[in-house]
């Protein structure tokens, strides 16, 4: 493909170029993006980013620190309520919007491909989850698509002057585009894929290779850098903890197989995997149009030599985290379907300019089709998570002793376990508040009156983010604990490695959380000194 565009067709997406008409649809979608922002409860991952805001640092075991900077912002501009800590969601994913219409405009002729574009991106269930659920993923896709952008722009001005790699113009972009990845690498580690993506694509095309014969694009790279210093400090600081544990959970399984796998049994497992994989895709970018993306994906790597620059980034970028992400779901048989969420944004334009070289027949029946399936997922999706009517799903399983996925379940439940577990516990005065799980932990102080510190202690599990934050409680101290688990054994470890007795036992029975949950409330007690 190259930069011309063959859509002669006359345009219904005019609308696209009106004056305050996109700008009036961005500030629709932000306003429904807020109203979900404050009727849903936390989600569990949520409530354990809002715990890291409230113990700013460098970095965290978990993630890097984006999300929590961004929480603490949003509770201190509209108080440590669910529309303050997703404050900061809803604007990026509008941004995120806005940016990949932007450079639908930089690459396209077309009026009616660039409203195509909007409308898919304004209408994806994958934008309106990030942008609804506050996760590390939601600012690392808004900071890669704007460095994206820059690149793309570099790119156009490579194509249509060769000269541009060779002159100072290079250097203010390069160093945006240093800027902008270096934030998404503060956001999650996996925005590492960007820059690789655009740094493979220069060096595999004759425009781009000229770049790597000035100092721009390495001052781009060592800038990012600079802008992730704090984060590889802070796991300097504390044994490359996170490095390792992110490596360690995008590449291992949980649990490793129990002896060796004959090879039709390996093929079976990896068909599995790669299915499963696949059919998160499926569901996340809706159907048609991920069918597409990838025969736009083929189609391209096989003409490869024919393309210019723009398309070989977009193509790049489209495919490297597609590609990386699937592998390492097969590796370690686990992952999330938001996962590759970026690779979205350049094959969404690689298709758009796919369309523009024979816009009508198939090819428009099936862009269209797939925008208007996106949108009717998008409609369902967001009827779906209305808090009244998963409230209703949720019930009607739980009354039938029906499983539902942990997706939907999360959604509900925890203003009730906060208020319940608040109704147990005595006071800091007696008893200081602790859970075994991060996601108890924090949901319950989020949900408690006044918000008190629930601390978490995850023995008998694997080390959480509370491990590494710098106040730490001396539990050979503190006299009472109050306990909130499920399981018997840990609270038992917990108990022989700080000196507690069982004073008391009570339960929370929760069918709302996790398909019938019942949380085990232990109240700990130190014994009294013996005198001699």
């Amino acid at each position: 493909m190259s930069n011309q565009q063959t859509v002669t067709t006359a345009s219904p997406a005019s609308w696209i170029d009106r004056p305050m008409i996109l700008p009036a649809i961005l500030a629709l979608y932000l306003i429904v993006r807020l109203v979900y922002a404050a009727s849903l409860e936390l989600v569990p991952d949520e409530a354990i980013y809002w715990s890291w805001s409230r113990h700013l640092a460098l970095g965290y075991f978990d993630h890097p620190p984006m999300i929590a900077y961004l929480m603490r912002l949003g509770t201190m501009a509209l108080g440590p309520n669910e529309l303050g800590v997703r404050l900061a969601a809803a604007a990026l994913a509008t941004g995120t919007a806005f940016v990949t219409i932007l450079i639908a405009r930089s690459v396209l002729k077309s009026t009616w491909l660039i409203g195509w574009v909007t409308f898919v991106w304004l209408t994806s269930p994958l934008l309106a989850g990030i942008g609804t659920l506050f996760t590390p993923d939601t600012p690392s896709l808004f900071f890669s698509a704007a460095a994206l952008y820059v690149a793309i722009r570099i790119a156009v001005m490579s194509d249509a002057d060769p000269s541009l790699a060779v002159s100072a113009r290079a250097a203010r972009p390069w160093i945006i585009f240093g800027v902008f990845a270096g934030l998404g690498l503060l956001s999650k580690y996996t925005a590492a894929l960007l820059p690789t993506s655009v740094a493979l694509a220069m060096l595999l095309a004759p425009a781009g290779r000229a770049h790597y014969r000035k100092p721009w694009i390495y001052l781009g790279g060592i800038i990012s850098l600079l802008v992730f210093s704090p984060v590889i400090y802070w796991n300097y600081k504390h044994g490359w903890a996170s490095f390792a544990y992110q490596f360690h959970h995008g590449t291992v399984g949980e649990m490793p197989q129990a002896g060796p796998t004959s090879a039709a049994g390996t093929v079976m497992r990896v068909g599995k995997d790669l299915s499963n994989y696949l059919g998160g895709q499926l569901a996340i970018y809706t159907p048609i149009l991920f069918v597409i993306a990838i025969l736009v994906q083929i189609r391209c790597w096989r003409r490869y030599s024919q393309l210019d620059l723009v398309d070989r980034l977009l193509l790049w970028t489209g495919s490297l985290p597609f590609v990386f992400f699937g592998l390492m779901f097969i590796k370690s048989h686990r992952g999330e379907a938001n996962w590759p969420a970026f690779a979205y944004i350049p094959l969404s334009i690689l298709t758009a300019r796919w369309l523009a070289k024979k816009f009508d027949g198939p090819r428009r029946n099936w862009a269209i089709g797939g925008a208007r399936l996106a949108a009717g997922m998008w409609i369902g999706l967001h009827v779906l998570i209305w808090p009244a009517v998963t409230e209703k799903i949720v019930g009607i399983a739980a009354s039938r002793h029906k499983h539902v996925p942990h997706a939907i379940t999360d959604l509900v439940g925890w203003r009730e376990y906060g208020r319940a577990v608040a109704l147990k516990w005595p006071g800091p005065e007696i008893y200081y508040p602790v859970a075994n799980r991060a996601q108890d932990a924090a949901e319950a102080s989020f949900y408690m009156p006044r918000q008190p510190e629930v601390w978490c202690d995850g023995i008998g599990y694997r080390p959480t983010a509370f491990d590494y934050f710098d106040a730490q409680p001396d539990f050979t101290k503190i006299r009472g604990v109050m306990w909130i688990g499920t399981s018997v054994a840990n609270v038992k470890l917990f108990s022989e490695k700080y000196g507690y007795v069982e004073d008391s036992i009570s339960s929370l029975y929760f069918p709302s959380l996790g398909n019938d949950r019942t949380y085990r409330i232990d109240f700990l007690e130190r014994p009294p000194e013996v005198k001699h």
